[in-house]
């Protein structure tokens, strides 16, 4: 039986991408193998590049189109069985805001502010010309999901930094450009991931922070934080009462809960928009941030704006 098709051009050109897709709604796995034909489509794109997407799917797949939203995807305008979606695989600071502007309107015939905002809060709306002519105010966080994985790292935006070993990270952090249709675990398939840690650390997480993720020096680690995304929402569960939906997108199993701290309780936090940073930002220089210290490292700590910009300033 065949659980689903994907036909997509073995190249992009134009900085467009259109396919066929579409996966049997009565398999009990459709949403599973939706999620994984979505991520192929954005393991494609490389970093740092922007790509429109057109999706030609049949009638009656609701599994998909479900799954489909949540990658940042809408109906088409012109074709009723569309849904099309702009990926911008990239970071926006006030350094790139001209350029990244400028590409974006060029491809993606979409028109942020001529000057970069000052980040006031993740729903702060911003005036945005669409495509069809019409100048709409967009929340941050609403913009974010809908060109997904791309951030807007503004000035004033705060974070959190969290630790994962290397073993971990490999799984949950895993952003391949070499994709491929090969079985994936399921923390790797939704376009949001979740972070286990313990119950102490929840007041750290709020919605829309930005989240570092630094790689500890166990196990042959960097050392250096490596990747950076931004968190959906954070709460406590008991061990006990943990569903599969909480740790399906996580890399661990209830039988290795107990290594993030003794705890029956635990913060899971959901983030998605993860992208690796170009330069791996090292110790010595989180040091010089003052958020490398090894007290600060071995749990998640708040970052300021500041820091948060430093960062960012070396990783990318």
């Amino acid at each position: 039986m065949v659980a689903g098709y994907l036909v997509l051009p073995a190249n992009i050109r134009d900085h467009e991408v259109r396919a066929h897709i579409a996966v049997a709604e009565d398999q009990e796995d459709a949403y599973e193998i939706a999620q994984s034909l979505l991520k192929h489509i954005l393991g494609i794109v490389k970093p740092e590049a922007v790509v429109r997407i057109r999706l030609n799917c049949p009638p009656r797949q609701a599994s998909l189109r479900e799954v489909a939203a949540t990658f940042g995807y809408v109906a088409s305008q012109s074709e009723s069985n569309d849904l099309q979606k702009i990926a911008a695989k990239w970071r926006l600071t006030e350094k790139n805001w001209a350029t990244s502007r400028e590409t974006l309107m060029t491809i993606g015939k979409i028109v942020l502010p001529d000057t970069p905002p000052v980040f006031r809060h993740v729903d702060q709306q911003l005036p945005i010309l669409r495509p069809d002519g019409q100048r709409v105010l967009v929340p941050i966080f609403q913009l974010e999901s809908l060109l997904a994985p791309m951030l807007l790292c503004l000035q004033g935006r705060e974070g959190v930094m969290v630790p994962i070993r290397k073993e971990y990270e490999e799984h949950l952090l895993e952003d391949s450009p070499q994709d491929s249709l090969l079985p994936h675990g399921k923390a790797q398939l939704a376009p949001f991931r979740h972070y286990l840690s313990d119950k102490k650390t929840l007041k750290n997480f709020s919605r829309g922070d930005l989240i570092f993720f630094y790689e500890t020096v166990k196990n042959k680690g960097a050392g250096a934080v490596i990747a950076v995304g931004r968190v959906l929402r954070a709460y406590l569960r008991d061990e006990e009462g943990m569903q599969t939906s909480d740790l399906a997108p996580s890399i661990l199993d209830s039988s290795r809960l107990s290594s993030i701290g003794v705890s029956k309780t635990k913060t899971i936090t959901v983030f998605d928009n993860m992208l690796r940073l170009s330069k791996p930002v090292p110790l010595q220089e989180l040091k010089n941030m003052r958020c490398g210290e090894a007290h600060q490292l071995i749990t998640s700590q708040r970052l300021s704006s500041e820091q948060v910009q430093a960062i960012l300033e070396k990783g990318l």
